[in-house]
């Protein structure tokens, strides 16, 4: 890599001269071979450890390009995600949530991580920051501000602190003398004035935000009460605020969007960035495809770039938890708005990222009940005189980095090249379960939908054999790329790749079966747990190809995989392709078999021999950092229905439901009353359950002795108690339900939840479309979160084994129940994705 520190004048950088930033950066020199930047923690701050690990990257935006970043995990070196840069000429933050990070010096030159520019263009880089989980935040500490005064129709707020950058944790620092940076003098600093716009603070009422959905595009949402972010650019979200009570001669100092997340459809990470919308569009009429009444977005989902949007984003920010709120720097935005007011369109806030598992996040909106949680901008200005200069970033240390000497080696393994014939392929299709496409000269990817009641529809296998690649080589990147022949429609859907580890043949292989005589552990190579697994349950990508597009290359990281096959031979077992959401939509692909050689299946390997990568140190940059605490949180998961079968859990019809009231103000030593319900205990006769089968949508099944509740919200229980014997006002003090499983559908485990219903229905007449004769839910399955059911589980729970019994803690529920008697509409256990 190549130190560009310019003693007394800054970094030229697409010809403009970009700040302090520039003063200490350095750039990968992709020209002379060097495209990667190699970093080592400190190992009395991270060592051969397993924990999550934080990374934020402060970069130049410069160039079309990409750049990824590499770590040291417990399963080995492992991608941490990537950025695409858009050429804004800006310094820009990415941050990266390492999970499972280990930090045992075990990448080239005994670092911990690496960014690599994939050659295809310069990586600029002024400031690395890592936190470890639980640790606190390093922070710079700020200039004084003077007091805030306040402005007519928004209310002033304490005034935060805006930091440039972010700081780096403590790495090793070498004896060498480091680079002597300028000293900044800061100028005169006038009066700074913070506002907080949020809907309802000090009677404020100018937002206005509704969301967006790609799964209904049609549909208006400004009716709820939250917002909806959702990975891969499914869901989208909306806001303006009213800034108008800021003089237009304002210079902006900083200015920051906080939302709250309220709810996440499971435990998975997910990036966002915010948007300057550039046309107007009004709340109560927006969709995926029209901005308002009677026009449209230039591209669905507020996605032309210049007339629907900017293509420059503020912060990127990545979202993990819920009840936190989460924070993105929109200071360019804002200043724009406020020289322009024209200009304020407002934003929509997208997640763009391609995640190896879908996630969604609702945020609590403009009208959501807790007004505190409510969105919020948070401005910091000055009208007098010149802008305050901004603490300068302390003086860094020297810390040495590691940078490969030689570029890796490109291997192209395809059917046909340069003699290579090691290449197996062919489709699985449920629609054809017991029949065998090995010798087709195309594989095709397809996904369902409610109507077909499963996720996919045809699923492709794929196995290269690596023998070409050398024993013991350190693998920097591996991709999978597949030629798109033809298309069922012109939709879109999602797929991602899965590695295998049960055998299969490309004779043998359908849907049922993974060779001639060995059946799937689940049928379509479904299995993802032991016994009997089948493949990983969890992708190592998932991308989108365009809508309506055919005859281009469609490509799929899969480093993980080929890392773990390099690393254990006898476990490259293939992969599989399945589809992983989106449209109903059938993707046809060249095969191995294809007659035209040059578009068959390709896996390109970027990999440096035994030994890896030859290291050379170079100076990195590395700021003594100071401590902020930061709060802990809490996460809480709630499963995304989809629609692929796993195990099924079958319970008795007679749960039972102790809780343990007493009353509101119980007398030292008084009695604690407990009730037990259940049908035939003491005569009681008021628990009614049923269950709802996505794939039989329109049948009910109350009159059978069990109900089911199956994994990825194929089936769901609904169960109600009569509670009206417990005393109105009753304190309740625990309440456990108890069911007992008598079935299971395989050896798999079971996880699910129990979530409040909201709305009446019958035993007898409720089916997977409707609670009741007459009625629709307002998503299929009871899964309407305004309507249905509660977007929160109240209790969770673990099954292992049929004929065992669990507990859970419903205590909350009961307590709502007995608080309002009138909404006790009983509750729906859920199977988790």
């Amino acid at each position: 890599c190549t130190i560009t520190n310019k003693t007394e004048q800054g970094v030229n950088l697409g010809g403009s001269w970009v700040g302090k930033e520039s003063w200490i950066t350095r750039r990968t020199d992709a020209a002379s071979g060097n495209p990667y930047m190699f970093f080592k923690v400190d190992d009395g701050y991270l060592y051969n450890t397993n924990q999550t690990v934080t990374v934020t990257v402060t970069y130049f935006d410069r160039g079309t390009d990409r750049w990824e970043l590499f770590y040291d995990s417990t399963t080995g070196q492992r991608s941490g995600g990537s950025v695409s840069k858009a050429n804004s000429l800006t310094w820009k933050k990415a941050t990266f949530v390492l999970p499972n990070a280990r930090f045992a010096n075990g990448l080239a030159g005994g670092s911990d991580f690496y960014i690599d520019g994939r050659n295809d263009g310069d990586e600029y880089i002024h400031f690395v920051d890592v936190t470890k989980s639980g640790s606190a935040d390093p922070t710079n500490t700020p200039a004084p501000t003077p007091s805030a005064s306040p402005l007519p129709s928004a209310t002033p707020t304490p005034t935060p602190t805006f930091t440039s950058g972010p700081t780096a944790t403590p790495t090793r620092t070498p004896t060498a003398s480091p680079t002597p940076t300028p000293t900044f003098t800061p100028g005169p600093t006038p009066a700074a004035t913070t506002v907080t716009f949020q809907q309802g603070l000090g009677g404020y009422a100018g937002v206005r935000d509704t969301y967006i959905s790609h799964y209904s595009d049609d549909s208006n949402y400004n009716w709820d009460t939250i917002l909806i972010v959702r990975s891969t650019d499914i869901m989208a979200s909306l806001l303006r605020f009213d800034i108008s009570s800021i003089p237009t001669n304002a210079t902006v100092l900083g200015a920051q969007l906080q939302v709250y997340t309220v709810a996440q459809s499971n435990s998975a990470y997910m990036c966002a960035r915010p948007y300057a919308v550039l046309r107007p569009w009004v709340d109560s009429q927006a969709t995926w495809v029209r901005p308002r009444t009677g026009e449209t977005w230039a591209t669905p989902g507020c996605n032309g770039i210049g007339t629907d949007r900017s293509g420059v984003g503020g912060e990127e920010v990545w979202l993990q938890y819920t009840n936190r709120w989460y924070t993105f720097d929109v200071t360019d935005m804002v200043q724009a708005w406020v020289l322009d007011p024209s200009s304020n369109q407002g934003l929509v806030l997208k997640s763009t990222c391609n995640m190896a598992e879908l996630v969604q996040y609702s945020l609590a909106g403009s009208d959501y009940e807790n007004s505190s949680l409510r969105p919020k901008l948070i401005v910091q200005y000055t009208l007098e005189g010149t802008p305050p200069t901004r603490t300068p970033t302390p003086a860094p240390t020297a810390t040495p980095t590691p940078t490969p000497s030689t570029p890796p080696t490109v291997l192209t393994l395809q059917q046909g090249l340069n003699g290579y014939a090691g290449t197996t392929d062919t489709l699985i299709d449920w629609w054809a379960k017991d029949t065998n496409y090995g010798n087709e000269p195309t594989f095709s990817i397809r996904g369902g939908n409610y109507d077909y009641g499963r996720q996919d529809i045809h699923s492709a296998l794929l196995r290269f054999d690596l023998s070409p690649l050398p024993a013991g080589a350190s693998v920097a990147s591996a991709r999978l790329e597949i030629y798109l022949t033809a298309r069922s429609n012109a939709g879109s859907a999602y797929f991602s790749p899965y590695q295998v580890v049960r055998s299969w043949t490309e004779s043998g292989a359908t849907w049922n079966r993974a060779t001639s005589s060995v059946l799937w552990g689940l049928a379509g190579c479904n299995s993802t747990e032991p016994p009997n697994q089948d493949r990983s349950a969890t992708a190592t990508d998932m991308v989108q190809p365009p809508p309506s597009v055919t005859n281009v290359w469609v490509t799929m990281d899969v480093t993980d995989m080929v890392r773990n096959w390099v690393a254990a031979p006898a476990t490259n077992l293939g992969l599989l392709v399945r589809d992983a959401g989106g449209n109903s939509v059938g993707y046809t692909f060249a095969s191995s078999e294809n007659t035209n050689a040059s578009i068959r299946p390709k896996l390109v390997i970027e990999y440096w021999p035994s030994g890896g990568a030859t290291a050379t140190p170079t100076r990195t940059a590395t700021a003594t950092p100071t401590a902020q605490a930061s709060a802990t949180p809490t996460r809480t998961a709630s499963p995304t229905p989809t629609g692929t079968a796993q195990p099924t859990a079958t319970a008795t019809p007679t749960p039972s439901l102790t809780p343990t009231p007493v009353p509101p103000t119980p007398t030292p030593g008084g009695p604690v009353q407990t009730a037990t319900f259940r049908v035939g205990v003491n005569g009681y006769t008021g628990s009614v359950d049923t269950y709802m089968d996505q794939w039989q949508p329109t049948s009910n099944f109350a009159g059978l002795t069990s109900f089911s509740v199956r994994t990825y919200d194929v089936m769901a229980g609904l169960l109600r108690f009569d509670l009206s014997a417990i005393p109105a006002g009753a304190n309740v003090v625990s309440a456990s339900l108890t069911l007992y499983a008598t079935y299971q559908s395989n050896g798999n485990m079971f996880d699910g939840s129990v979530h409040r219903v909201l709305r009446p229905w019958t035993a007898t007449q409720a089916t997977w479309q409707q609670p009741r004769t007459g009625e629709r839910w307002e998503v299929d399955g009871c899964n309407g979160t305004t309507y249905d059911r509660t977007a929160t589980a109240y209790a969770t729970f673990h099954l292992n084994a049929a004929n065992s019994a669990v507990t859970m803690d419903v205590a909350d529920l009961v307590r709502y129940w007995v608080a309002h008697p009138d909404e006790n509409f009983g509750m729906v256990l859920k199977g988790a994705s």
